[in-house]
């Protein structure tokens, strides 16, 4: 008789769980204005994640550091206080040297 209780117990429990699908939402700063291509590209990036992911995942866009410094972005994101940023990649230098050599002056010859 318990083994059966407990049988129908668990089956009773499972039949009355419900799991509701609930959509993410992401806050994702990037330090330049509206009109620069790299805000432009993020949030066509975000269209683009919405779309892919039939709404499950909507990432909202702050441009022109009005959520967080340029500067504050990856430490932010480390933190969790946002989901995801966009940095210039050599901000990252202070961790490793290897982020600044995009911006070393001829780093890359023209291919002919």
């Amino acid at each position: 008789m318990r083994k059966t209780l407990t049988s129908t117990l668990l089956l009773a429990t499972a039949c009355g769980l419900t799991f509701t699908a609930h959509a993410a939402e992401w806050t994702m700063a990037t330090p330049y204005g509206d009109a620069s291509f790299h805000t432009q590209n993020n949030k066509q990036f975000a269209e683009d994640v919405a779309e892919a992911t039939d709404g499950e995942l909507t990432i909202t866009v702050h441009s022109g550091g009005s959520l967080v410094s340029h500067g504050e972005i990856k430490p932010s994101v480390r933190r969790g206080t946002i989901d995801a940023g966009e940095v210039f990649l050599s901000v990252l230098s202070n961790d490793d040297p290897i982020f600044e050599v995009d911006t070393l002056p001829g780093g890359c010859r023209q291919l002919r």
